[in-house]
């Protein structure tokens, strides 16, 4: 916390010092007191003692005039989401803050996630394993910047379904790796959390349905999901093959997978 007090103060300064006018000045402050009250809002769910060793915060986009980032919004790409009964699964590093020594004690990010995706998925699973649960803060507030063209849209989520098959058939078990039963232990890490949900025509008219209840569910209008969604099929299959990709990686480094899956 001090020294987001210490990046406000910073930010007054030079607004005031070096650049003319009011509204400037003013809009420095205003942002300041929203990273310092998201800051706040995010650190204050920590709990140790209930073992909440993440938490993680909404995620808006920097300007909605694009397809792609009303469509990341729509979908909750970059924010902590779950179905009650079941735990909160994993964060995303866009927003979230985890307690020091528990993340240092599973073995924090992993170095060999080469690709940005998978590497924040890695750290959450490894906390999970050990009995550490996470929260989501909806009053902590983060705006990103999403690309903004088709290319570099299914490039990212190619890039998210590698790291995700990667990491997960490199650190799970064979129970926790079968999509069609949920592990016996609570503290076993499903990989349902991250499996791909359209593989062809006929699953992708099934994850239709799953796309308009989880944006339905998240406050969104029919016309903010509808309109987006021309993207979905491209979102989904790119990360049905970046998890292709990532599974056969995974297969070179643990070779009984060829006998599990």
């Amino acid at each position: 916390m001090p020294l987001s007090l210490l990046a406000c103060i910073v930010l007054l300064f030079i607004s005031f010092r070096w650049l003319a006018g009011t509204l400037l000045p003013l809009a420095t402050v205003a942002m300041s007191v929203v990273c310092v009250l998201g800051l706040m809002a995010l650190v204050g769910a920590l709990d140790p003692e209930k073992k909440i060793a993440g938490v993680g915060g909404r995620v808006l986009p920097w300007s909605r005039k694009s397809i792609f980032s009303r469509y990341e919004t729509v979908n909750g790409t970059l924010e902590p989401f779950h179905i009650l009964p079941h735990p909160l699964a994993y964060l995303v590093s866009c927003n979230c803050c985890f307690l020091r020594e528990p993340l240092l004690a599973a073995g924090g990010f992993p170095a060999n996630v080469r690709t940005p995706g998978g590497e924040d998925i890695a750290a959450s699973m490894r906390l999970f394993q050990q009995g550490y649960r996470f929260a989501f803060a909806r009053e902590a507030l983060n705006y990103h910047d999403y690309r903004e063209t088709l290319r570099k849209f299914i490039r990212t989520w190619r890039n998210y379904g590698y790291g995700c098959a990667y990491v997960t058939h490199t650190m799970l078990s064979r129970d926790e790796l079968n999509p069609q039963r949920p592990p016996a232990s609570e503290n076993d890490w499903w990989v349902i959390n991250v499996y791909p949900t359209a593989t062809g025509a006929i699953t992708l008219l099934k994850d239709f349905k799953l796309f308009c209840w989880l944006g339905r569910l998240r406050g969104f209008s029919w016309w903010a999901i509808l309109s987006v969604y021309p993207l979905r099929p491209f979102e989904r299959f790119a990360y049905y093959i970046g998890w292709l990709e990532g599974l056969s990686a995974a297969k070179v480094m643990r070779p009984e997978l060829n006998d599990w899956l």
